[in-house]
């Protein structure tokens, strides 16, 4: 028989504050958990610094939750290779922590992904980004493990996958098959857990969350806050710095240690140059093969504002010349120009909205000599050329284009200064 909403809320409380006891207070209490019932969330983030114990914590807390409620997991990983890791890790749960018996663990081996058995039951599977497209031939059988688990989601600049966002949405998308009725959590959750490696994490980027996360690791470590749909925690576990040895590599300072993002603003777009391009502007897009290039500039003065964006529903200019179609020009080698890089180090009229975007543009050499100035100067000639044109039409566009994003913003600030 099917428990009420209410009892479901109880049984499932109860057994938190049970697993909750077992955690040693010096370490991560897996305060998200308390969120996974919460229908307005999607996201669950932990973010602190090294051997907060949250990895550890959160997975085995995913593992009871399993065999006790049958609410399986997914364990995703960057890369084939770190499959092999999070067997470790689940084995050495099972001998560390007395919920479980190492004996009962076993695992099966598929070529998508490894199926995580408990006594007589499988409770998840472990599988990766890179295998996305096959797991949508499985999602029959996905759609039984509902809580993805991303872990070191946050990394090196150069171990980022650079289609990471769109890979992870294909696999909730395999998994979200059950129409919000899924047992205690209704909808699938996204479970991401890290340290505050850098800012360029494609996923940051897509959760659009920056200003949130500077403001947070400043005026809220050691809790957890809601933006949106996502549920955030950021934690310096000043206990297990004390554990480690930082005088070697002298990371006294350094992110691993204060559990905080290294921020670095410079040439980064804030609110005012925003207002300003939206108060007269218009934008374009740039396919690229990876994702896409948001434009936006001022009509008079060219103030612009980059912003890589993981889809568009049309574009203006695309960098292959596959994906060249009606209204879109192919970009040839005119529309580049050596040494253009000094235009983002050097004060000029080229900012980026945030880290990710800045980080996606520099990093890559078809992207950084794109010569946006002229790029810029083609379109608003070919604006106005067209038949009809009236400059009104474009600033109600910019308006409507950046309106929600403005709209979450200002729900940000308002929360924020409630708290």
């Amino acid at each position: 028989m099917k428990k009420s909403r209410l009892n479901e809320v109880k049984d499932y409380q109860n057994f938190v504050t049970k697993f909750r006891r077992s955690i040693p207070k010096q370490y991560n209490q897996i305060e998200l958990a308390d969120d996974l019932m919460n229908l307005d969330i999607d996201f669950l983030i932990s973010i602190s610094n090294r051997s907060d114990g949250k990895t550890f914590n959160y997975v085995a807390f995913f593992m009871k939750l399993a065999i006790d409620l049958d609410i399986k997991f997914t364990l995703l990983a960057r890369h084939h290779t770190l499959r092999d890791a999070y067997r470790e890790l689940l084995e050495r749960i099972c001998i560390e922590q007395k919920h479980f018996n190492d004996k009962e663990l076993f695992f099966r081996n598929t070529q998508d992904y490894i199926a995580v058995g408990y006594g007589d039951k499988e409770i998840g599977i472990i599988t990766h980004l890179n295998n996305a497209t096959d797991l949508k031939y499985h999602s029959n059988f996905m759609k039984n493990f509902p809580i993805i688990i991303y872990d070191e989601f946050l990394a090196l600049e150069s171990d980022y996958l650079i289609d990471e966002w769109e890979k992870l949405k294909t696999i909730y998308e395999s998994i979200d098959r059950n129409h919000g009725n899924i047992e205690y959590i209704k909808i699938p959750k996204i479970v991401l857990l890290g340290n505050a490696v850098n800012f360029s994490s494609p996923l940051l980027a897509n959760l659009n969350i920056y200003e949130q996360l500077q403001h947070h690791s400043k005026f809220g470590m050691n809790s957890k806050r809601q933006y949106g749909n996502i549920m955030l925690e950021m934690r310096r576990n000043e206990f297990s710095n004390e554990n480690r040895n930082t005088r070697a590599f002298n990371t006294d300072d350094d992110s691993m240690t204060t559990g905080e993002f290294d921020f670095n603003t410079f040439n980064l777009a804030d609110d005012y140059l925003r207002a300003h391009i939206s108060s007269n502007g218009n934008f374009f897009h740039i396919k690229t093969p990876y994702n896409y290039i948001k434009v936006m500039y001022n009509l008079n003065d060219y103030q612009t504002n980059i912003k890589v964006v993981p889809y568009s529903e049309n574009y203006q200019f695309c960098t292959d010349v596959s994906d060249v179609e009606h209204g879109a020009l192919f970009l040839k080698d005119s529309f580049y120009k050596d040494n253009h890089q000094r235009r983002y180090y050097n004060p000029s009229n080229l900012h980026f909205d945030n880290a990710y975007s800045k980080s996606f543009i520099l990093n890559e050499d078809d992207f950084i000599h794109l010569n946006m100035n002229k790029i810029i100067k083609y379109h608003l000639k070919t604006e106005r050329n067209k038949k009809g044109y009236q400059p009104f039409e474009q600033k109600e566009k910019m308006y409507h284009d950046n309106y929600i994003e403005r709209t979450k913003k200002n729900l940000v600030k308002s929360f924020i200064s409630n708290v």
